[in-house]
């Protein structure tokens, strides 16, 4: 439509052809993430690649002792925390083995209940 000045109206079914569709204007800002989203994930990767052994070695590490001292909810709360219920001490012993030794029989259930083999 024309007005008095020479200018085109446009109305609301019309489209602006110089006009980029809403999905390319959405893509470019996702495409420029990309890097950055990749930069970051890695990084979370060798973060959690580094740390995740020593605190899963020293749960190991405390549910050995907790079986030793016959602490059963201490047992209880490594193993909710997901210590390793087949992790070996120096001279080769497991939590079960040593809480079978020192007669800890709930303590034994509790290990054997979360997959501790003999």
């Amino acid at each position: 439509m024309e007005s008095g000045g020479g200018m085109t109206e446009w109305s609301g079914n019309h489209r602006d052809p110089n006009r980029q569709t809403s999905r390319a204007t959405t893509r470019e800002p996702l495409t420029m993430c990309k890097p950055v989203i990749a930069i970051i994930v890695t990084g979370l990767l060798i973060v959690l690649t580094i740390s995740g052994p020593v605190s899963c070695a020293g749960q190991s590490e405390a549910l050995i002792e907790a079986a030793r001292k016959g602490d059963l909810k201490q047992v209880q709360e490594l193993l909710d925390k997901g210590a390793n219920v087949s992790a070996r001490m120096d001279k080769g012993k497991t939590a079960l083995k040593i809480a079978q030794e020192d007669g800890h029989a709930e303590i034994v259930e509790l290990l054997k209940a979360h997959g501790a083999k003999e």
